[in-house]
């Protein structure tokens, strides 16, 4: 997601910010490497919600696609149960099985 790239690249251009600034030894840029440090720690945090929330939008996303995708799956196995004669089991994927998926999703 974009707002987690951002504040990916914003944490980048502090550390390398700081590396430069811990070259140069003078009160002024202490002043900065402490301002960096505070910045840093809240970036972090916020990099680790974001980092939490994609993952169970994706967890929740991937729940869904195989659900879909084993919904097509009975669906098939359902029509060649026509095919072949075996009403009761096309019966049970169509009116049973797919419909409590389909719930689900």
């Amino acid at each position: 997601p974009s707002s987690l790239r951002k504040v990916r690249k914003d944490i980048e251009t502090l550390e390398v910010e700081n590396e430069a600034l811990k070259m140069e030894n003078d009160e002024k840029n202490q002043k900065r490497l402490d301002e960096i440090a505070k910045e840093l720690a809240n970036l972090k945090e916020k990099q680790n919600a974001l980092n939490s929330q994609f993952e169970n939008e994706k967890s929740v996303f991937d729940g869904i696609s195989a659900k879909k995708k084993e919904i097509d799956l009975l669906k098939n196995e359902a029509s060649l149960a026509k095919a072949r004669g075996e009403f009761q089991k096309a019966a049970e994927l169509e009116y049973g099985k797919i419909p409590s998926l389909e719930k689900e999703v």
